[in-house]
């Protein structure tokens, strides 16, 4: 078993992890105190909520994903565009992501966001989700309070680069990449599970099974095994896309304290889809 390969290979990945948020950090303190503030009503235009809501997941880190939950729990978009964005959000594993597959991301990342938008499509169609609203005055952006009150270099490095990126993300970032290279070394050195999955063709539909219930989980982290599984051709690109379409990262954190019925609601809808989609995919 390689005891140090693992460490390396997560501090350079955690590395390149906080120069990406520092820079993300700075561009959206930039477009914060340099934004125009228009008032603009999507209320009406489901379409747009979708596509604006989905675009949003885009964003790496929770930035973008905790905005649309945020925008829904004002009631300004609906649980459709709340479905779409946590198709695409993917939060801090996003970071770990664009390390080693950066050229997978740039067509998974849109075939996301239309498996969400058709989803969406639908569940916007059906009365009952209508009345899944929250109307609370708590759930206010963290980034946007954080950014506001930001007015010189110093504040920048102090507050921002030190007290939120490096103090508040490197340790979690390395603790969850470095965690994921040892058990996944670990399952390669002792374990076979390449050749388990191939023993029998139940074993891939157990595996399958699990992806999903672990994207039930609302934390960043314990995803990140399944990209590494896939990038190393252990699992097929279906197991690796149920966990995916299933999790979204901190993003439904805010959901599950407002309402828990509306975060059931919400990860099994994308349990099923991702369970039938990626269960068919298995058997062509």
């Amino acid at each position: 078993m390689n005891y140090l390969g693992p460490l390396y290979e997560a501090i350079e990945i955690t590395s390149i992890v906080m120069v990406i948020m520092m820079t993300l950090e700075y561009i959206q303190l930039w477009r914060t105190r340099h934004k125009r503030h228009k008032h603009c009503t999507i209320k009406k235009m489901p379409a747009i909520q979708m596509l604006f809501t989905g675009i949003l997941g885009f964003i790496p880190g929770c930035a973008g994903g905790l905005t649309a939950v945020s925008l829904y729990t004002h009631g300004t978009v609906s649980f459709a565009a709340l479905l779409v964005a946590s198709f695409t959000a993917l939060g801090d594993d996003m970071f770990r992501m664009i390390p080693i597959m950066p050229f997978q991301l740039i067509w998974l990342m849109p075939a996301l966001l239309l498996m969400g938008f058709i989803a969406g499509f639908f569940i916007d169609r059906i009365h009952f989700f209508h009345n899944f609203h929250t109307y609370s005055a708590k759930h206010i952006h963290i980034h946007e309070a954080d950014h506001i009150s930001a007015h010189n270099k110093k504040h920048f490095v102090i507050a921002h680069l030190w007290g939120h990126v490096i103090k508040k993300h490197f340790l979690p970032v390395f603790l969850w990449t470095v965690g994921t290279f040892y058990v996944f070394e670990f399952l390669l050195h002792y374990f076979d599970l390449k050749a388990w999955i191939d023993s029998s063709p139940l074993h891939i539909f157990y595996i399958l099974l699990i992806a999903i219930a672990i994207g039930w989980i609302p934390q960043s982290g314990p995803h990140f095994i399944f990209a590494q599984m896939w990038i190393s051709s252990t699992v097929p690109f279906c197991i690796f896309l149920a966990n995916t379409i299933v999790q979204d990262g901190h993003t439904s954190l805010i959901l599950l304290a407002e309402s828990r019925k509306q975060f059931l609601w919400l990860k099994a809808i994308k349990s099923v889809i991702a369970f039938v989609f990626c269960g068919v995919l298995l058997l062509v």
